[in-house]
């Protein structure tokens, strides 16, 4: 319906606001840069909510007839700024809706500050009221009575859209074992519906930090139904326990968080404590029934109480306190906690997991992998979407990413609306140089999670690998638009910039980075990282060599809290690195000083193609094969890893026909070391096969290799690599006989170089070949 009555000067929708005499788009108080007719356009879909407003509408409402412009380029201009200033997609709107060859729909609850509401209709809403007047015209006045009742219920339902704020318990009892336990144990019996949308913890955490208030504040009825209005949610369950007696009664009741009606209650009795857990698991599964919940969908995701979390009432308490700690990102507390709720309950398979992740949070892999070990042991102990999340952590520790995506996927089909399972095929997609599916996959993983910052970066990230580059900022941009920003969003404006060849806007965007470094101290290695790899992309290797010492200076701190691999990290990559430029002394100086490290077999795979790459074959060929015993059946290391270190050992002792064929089993435009441009060795596997060819004499094949590298400029970025394809261009166009373009390529080469290191021996032997051109 139209917001008629006595027009309100502010009009309110999900956590937007709309000012109309300021004529100010605001978010959480904050303004919203919208420009005039676009906003207009935003003001004229609010007054008709649920409405369908056409083209000709907003054509005569905004652009007079006496108006000359271009009107279809201008309104879909206008609704693609609108959008982007909700954050919200035409692919999976959240607020305006397109109706094609119609015109629009504004689909979100729209409310004004004179108390009136409006609300866009429910189409199945719609059909089942037509099928019920049918059946009123036909039936007696009892049966009509019956279906009025059936109605009333069916209005106040939920639907697989609508979010649910969970709301601490009211605990009477006056026992302190009852605080959190319950409303976590509540949580994951209802988090097996995949039908249910609950509000998670962190959501909830981050919302309270933009009300001004603690993330761990106590979220008591009151507050929830602010938060729940705020953020755009239907409805808050709040759960209560009382005494009567020996006897305890637990009760549930959910409602509209707008209007306060009641959507569904639920009350059942414990004869004692030590079962107050089982009646709470019934209370929960009957409730989801009222809520709207299909029975098929209800018999098929209900695992009984024990099995979800425990039986153990204090096991769940510390578990509880666990996840207080965790969620308030203090691990170190937070482990004490899961490891009391597993010595209270040792086949409590939640318990693992969480501290699994919170011991590779502190750096403790060893610890990590054991749990997870457990945790998937223990899995048929938990609920069916816990058990993919198990289960995907399990193979991701045993290295196996196409199984990984494979339960993610299966993930996705059984709960599709869990943007965890698309975060990891997202990453899987990445990781494989999928790019286009990388996309697909991580735009799903955005508009179900539009506050992680994550999905954003892979997003982002694979739009740049594929040079779409404005949709690349356009990602940034959504992330900034919702107050979402850490280190990553300034590095991938960077990076595009970069890739877009922009020096200027390059240069601009690194003195940003510079600038949130100096503003945010704890990632300084971050930045540094960055920094050598800067360095190096224009040949000034004894900078880059003075930060990655410090880098590595600044990880052995690490080595207390389990990450004493990192340290070799940086030197079996700066002798790879002075390996490609012909290096050797340096090259052999750094492998002396990386020590072989535990439980870090991607520091011993760096070691061992650096080690190939100056000629140390025989420890080359040594890591290999201790690599390939101890992960057999690791996606990395059998098709990433291990064929590339291979095709290095095989150029060095004369062999490139079989380095050429090594490099075939490494698919996908992707990196060798990561899966985004973070990592420094940009399309390395071109390259190297590039070499192969250079080695064979095949100036063609070569050349392909190589200009595959400068044909990609978003996954390469800054990589040293990228300036060293142009001399192996100007190589393989030597072979050819085509010397102009081998003057191009080297002239290039020494553009990007010209204020590098004057001794590089690649720079001189690029010189000298160039010199003989004729």
């Amino acid at each position: 319906m139209a917001l008629e009555a006595q027009p309100s000067p502010i009009l309110r929708f999900g956590t937007f606001e709309v000012d109309l005499r300021a004529g100010e788009l605001r978010k959480h108080g904050k303004r919203i840069k919208l420009q005039h007719q676009p906003f207009q356009v935003l003001v004229v879909l609010l007054q008709r909510p649920g409405g369908v407003v056409t083209r000709d509408e907003l054509r005569a409402q905004i652009w007079p007839e006496d108006t000359f412009v271009d009107f279809d380029n201008g309104l879909n201009t206008s609704i693609n700024k609108v959008r982007e200033a909700l954050g919200d997609s035409a692919e999976s709107p959240q607020f305006i809706e397109t109706l094609p060859r119609r015109g629009y729909r504004f689909i979100a609850l729209v409310s004004s500050n004179n108390g009136i509401e409006g609300r866009a209709p429910s189409r199945a809403a719609s059909s089942r009221w037509k099928i019920a007047f049918a059946v009123a015209v036909s039936l007696t006045i009892v049966g009509a009575t019956a279906a009025g009742l059936y109605l009333r219920w069916v209005k106040h339902r939920l639907t697989e859209q609508d979010t649910v704020v969970l709301v601490d318990f009211l605990n009477t009892t006056g026992d302190s074992v009852f605080d959190d336990t319950l409303k976590q144990g509540l949580r994951a019996q209802l988090e097996q519906s995949p039908f249910l949308n609950l509000l998670s913890d962190q959501q909830i955490g981050e919302e309270l930090r933009l009300m001004a208030r603690q993330p761990s504040e106590r979220l008591t009825p009151d507050l929830a139904r602010d938060l729940c209005q705020r953020i755009g949610s239907k409805a808050v369950l709040t759960g209560s326990i009382s005494s009567l007696g020996s006897h305890y009664v637990i009760g549930l009741s959910a409602s509209n968080c707008r209007t306060g009606t009641e959507l569904a209650s639920e009350q059942s009795e414990s004869a004692d404590k030590e079962h107050v857990l089982a009646a709470l698991g019934a209370s929960a599964t009957r409730i989801r029934k009222k809520l709207g919940e299909s029975l098929a969908s209800i018999e098929k995701f209900d695992v009984p109480f024990e099995r979800v979390t425990t039986s153990s009432l204090d096991a769940l308490q510390a578990y509880s306190l666990g996840l207080r700690y965790s969620n308030q990102d203090k691990d170190k507390e937070s482990v004490l906690y899961f490891q009391r709720a597993i010595e209270l309950d040792p086949n409590f398979a939640s318990a693992y997991v969480k501290l699994s992740r919170a011991d590779y949070r502190l750096g403790h892999q060893t610890l990590s992998d054991k749990n997870i070990e457990k945790a998937y042991a223990l899995r048929d102990r938990v609920s069916r979407r816990e058990q993919f999340q198990i289960a995907t952590k399990y193979s991701g520790h045993k290295d196996d990413l196409e199984e990984t995506a494979s339960l993610a996927q299966l993930w996705a089909e059984s709960y599709p609306r869990d943007a965890g399972a698309r975060v990891m095929l997202t990453d899987s997609a990445m990781w494989m140089g999928d790019w286009q599916e990388a996309v697909r996959q991580g735009q799903l993983a955005v508009d179900l999670d539009q506050d992680n910052v994550t999905n954003y970066f892979n997003l982002a990230v694979s739009e740049l690998a594929l040079g779409r580059l404005d949709d690349a900022r356009r990602t940034c941009d959504r992330s900034t638009a919702r107050h979402i920003e850490n280190r990553d969003i300034p590095t991938i404006r960077y990076w595009v910039a970069l890739a877009s060849h922009d020096t200027q806007q390059a240069a601009q965007r690194w003195k940003e980075l510079e600038e949130f470094s100096k503003r945010n101290p704890q990632e300084n290695d971050h930045f540094s990282g960055l920094q050598a790899i800067r360095e190096l992309y224009f040949g000034r290797l004894s900078r880059a060599r003075e930060i990655y010492k410090r880098i590595a200076k600044s990880a052995e701190s690490a080595k207390s809290s389990g990450n004493e691999g990192f340290p070799i990290l940086f030197y079996s990559w700066l002798a790879l690195v002075n390996a490609e430029i012909g290096e050797q002394k340096l090259a052999q100086a750094n492998l002396q000083l990386a020590a072989r490290p535990h439980n870090m077999h991607r520091a011993d795979i760096s070691l061992a193609l650096a080690a190939a790459r100056i000629g140390e074959v025989s420890d080359a060929e040594k890591w290999v094969a201790d690599y390939s015993l101890s992960s057999p059946a690791s996606w990395w290391a059998q098709k990433r890893y291990l064929p590339v270190v291979r095709a290095a050992i095989a150029m060095k002792i004369g062999k490139p026909a079989e380095a050429v064929e090594y490099l075939r089993v490494v698919n996908g435009e992707t990196e060798w070391w990561g899966n985004d441009p973070s990592s420094p060795d940009g399309l390395m596997t071109a390259y190297y096969r590039g070499q192969a060819y250079l080695q064979l004499h095949q100036g063609k094949e070569a050349a392909s290799e190589f200009q595959r590298l400068l044909d990609h400029p978003g996954i390469v970025v800054d990589s040293y690599f990228g300036p060293l394809a142009r001399v192996g261009l100007g190589r393989a166009y030597i072979l050819q006989g085509d010397s102009a373009r081998a003057r191009a390529a080297y002239e290039d080469f020494f553009t990007i170089w010209k204020e590098a290191d004057p001794d590089i021996p690649i720079l001189m032997q690029a010189r000298a070949e160039y010199a003989k051109l004729p």
